[in-house]
């Protein structure tokens, strides 16, 4: 897994890197991920409704968005449909869709309870960038419940189809839109249903990290 720059084991990989607009010079390394069988999950950017950054925006990685503890998604939440010819022109491979959504889906990222240097934590981080760990957290916790034997492809689809949204948003869970993606994950869920598809049993646990665990 790598996040916020440092570089570990795994088949996931959260990014905060990059910027707002097309980087073409992100899609050589994010087509390398995908090929590798990782996850890249990346943050939509900060820009609001209407914008997106790279590497999220590149389309075999996977997009964050964020919403608060309301299920709103946050007023600098990028997320847009992306024109494959218009913002990738002639460097987007061929086998990617004429347009897609941006992001893939959202995540907590509104006064996030973090870590902070010298210790003790801090519950007034937001961005897409404290959305996006939220995913990379959920892909683990999918591949482990999975008994580490699922590939790329099906951990996607079992975030994506196991995502909600609340009634008012703009399209129904798992059709995408430009705030929620195709919804805010559901870990446990996701969990329960790649155990359920493999066999394996077991209880997912969660626990709150921070001085105040209630």
């Amino acid at each position: 897994m790598w996040g916020g720059g440092e570089r570990g084991g795994g088949d996931r990989s959260a990014r905060r890197v990059g910027g707002g607009g097309y980087y073409t010079e992100m899609i050589e390394p994010s087509e390398n991920a995908r090929d590798a069988g990782v996850i890249l999950v990346a943050s939509a950017g900060n820009g609001g409704a209407g914008t997106s950054g790279s590497p999220g925006n590149v389309y075999p990685n996977f997009a964050s968005g964020a919403v608060d503890e309301n299920a709103d998604v946050a007023g600098f939440s990028g997320g847009e449909t992306v024109d494959t010819s218009s913002a990738w022109g002639s460097d987007a491979p061929d086998d990617w869709p004429d347009e897609y959504v941006v992001p893939n889906a959202a995540a907590p990222g509104v006064d996030v309870l973090s870590s902070v240097p010298g210790g003790g934590y801090d519950g007034t981080y937001s961005g897409t960038s404290m959305s996006a760990p939220h995913k990379t957290g959920v892909f683990a916790l999918v591949l482990s419940a999975a008994g580490g034997g699922l590939d790329r492809q099906t951990a996607i689809e079992a975030i994506e189809d196991t995502a909600w949204k609340p009634d008012d948003a703009p399209e129904p869970p798992g059709t995408p839109d430009t705030r929620y993606g195709v919804g805010i994950v559901d870990a446990k869920w996701a969990a329960d249903q790649v155990a359920l598809d493999s066999g394996v049993t077991g209880t997912v646990t969660f626990w709150r990290a921070g001085p105040d665990t209630t």
